[in-house]
Order: C-alpha cells, then sequence, then structure tokens
C-alpha cells in the first residue's frame, strides 16, 4: 500500500503498517524497508528488528553496515560481532588493513594480523604474514607453516598445494606433508581427463612428470610431454619425438 510515493504493508491480519518508508521488499520471514536514503528491518508483524539507521542490510550474506563498519547478523536477524569491520566475507574478517578469521557464531579465532587471508575449502585457508604464505583451519590453527614465499592450490578445490621458496616449487598436501620437493622451477597440473592424475615439473627449462603421489613418471629431460591413452605419452627431445 502507498500514499504519495510513501509506502506501507498490509499484513497478513488486515491491519496496515505505518505509511513512512521510501521503499519495501518483504522477504519470507521479515521486511527490509527504507527511509531517508537508510535502511531498517522490521518483522512481518511489525515489530522493529534494526531501526533505519543503517546504510546497508545484506539478507543473503547476513551483514549490516552503518558509517563504513560491517557486522555480521545470524539467522534471527541478531547482530553476533561488533560493528567493527571494513569488511566481511564468510568467516574472514578485515579491520584497520588487517585480516582474521571469526567462527559461525561471530567469535574472532584468530588475532587480526594477517595480510591476507584466503578461503581454500570449507574449513581451511591461506594466511600471509609479513610476506610469507601458510595455511591455518576455520579455527586458527596453523597447519602449514608460514614459511613458504608462495602457496596456491594445485587446481581449484584440489586437495594439494603448490608451494615455493627461494624461486622454486614443490607440491604438498593440506596438512603440509611434502610430496613433491621443492626443487623444480614450476608445477603444473596436467588434465587430461577432466580430473588430476599427474603433474608437469619445469627444472632449467626441461619437462619431467609425476604423479599426485610423488611418484616420479618420466625424468626431467624433455622439451615437450603429451599423455596419450592412460599408459603411454610421446615426449619430445631435441626436436625428435619418442
Amino acid at each position: 500500500h502507498y500514499t504519495g510515493g510513501i509506502r506501507g504493508w498490509i499484513k497478513s491480519n488486515g491491519t496496515i503498517s505505518p505509511i513512512i518508508y521510501d521503499s519495501i521488499h518483504i522477504d519470507n520471514n521479515c521486511v527490509l524497508v527504507r527511509k531517508d536514503g537508510y535502511y531498517g528491518l522490521l518483522s512481518c508483524l511489525g515489530e522493529v528488528l534494526f531501526s533505519c539507521e543503517f546504510e546497508g542490510i545484506d539478507l543473503v550474506n547476513h551483514k549490516i553496515q552503518k558509517n563504513g563498519k560491517i557486522a555480521k547478523i545470524d539467522a534471527t536477524f541478531k547482530k553476533i560481532t561488533p560493528l567493527k569491520y571494513d569488511s566481511i566475507s564468510g568467516n574472514v574478517v578485515r579491520f584497520n588493513g588487517k585480516y582474521g578469521l571469526i567462527d559461525n557464531l561471530g567469535n574472532e579465532v584468530t588475532q587480526i594480523i594477517y595480510d591476507d587471508i584466503v578461503e581454500v575449502g570449507e574449513t581451511q585457508y591461506i594466511v600471509a604474514l609479513k610476506g610469507l604464505y601458510g595455511c591455518c583451519d576455520n579455527l586458527g590453527n596453523i597447519i602449514v607453516p608460514i614459511a613458504y614465499s608462495s602457496i596456491k592450490q594445485l587446481r581449484y578445490n584440489s586437495e594439494l598445494l603448490v608451494v615455493s621458496k627461494y624461486g622454486q616449487y614443490g607440491l604438498c598436501d593440506r596438512q603440509g606433508q611434502m610430496i613433491i620437493l621443492i626443487n623444480f622451477d614450476s608445477i603444473e597440473p596436467y588434465n587430461q581427463w577432466g580430473d588430476v592424475r599427474y603433474v608437469t615439473v619445469v627444472k632449467e627449462g626441461l619437462i619431467g612428470l609425476y604423479d599426485i603421489y610423488g611418484n616420479r613418471i618420466i625424468n626431467t629431460l624433455y622439451d615437450e610431454i603429451k599423455i596419450k591413452y592412460e599408459n603411454y605419452a610421446i615426449i619430445k627431445q631435441d626436436g625428435k619425438y619418442g
């Protein structure tokens, strides 16, 4: 229901809410309203959950924003963190240019000291601190030492991590156990059948092949390697093929 561009809504019992809002969006169990450029949140019965004082209310990601600061809210629209963060993405929070982790109840489980945090699974994160990288779990426990020049997933959603030190690369699992020692100029997934079974390694411009368990299949002696079928590979060396 609206009058002169100002809106209210008719409740299920037939009563009409105050017609004072610039916009209204009715969700399944709440009503997002805007008044004088600010957002608020009401229950479907008209109970004020958040007054119209917020720059943004994100019902999908459960966040509210006021004066440039962000807080997390739960599924019942209760604020579960202080309204102090510069950003919140999932369980990663940023405050004064540094990053930390919160749990699903809004408690900080790490100090907010990291230069960056990137989620690499439902319960694991790559963390950066003073130019070095490692991994922690969702409780903030360090599981891969913060000792590497870089860390990235072998491929999206992979259980394996490519790590580097001093310009050399190796492969480890998400618990930090080395699978391929840090001894190569690069390591890349060899994706022949959709899933990754092998990785190519490069040393001084020559290519070799390992499986994802760390077994060496082909020495780093060749200019090119192409796997044909599952048990055969075409190799190139000095312009010749075999």
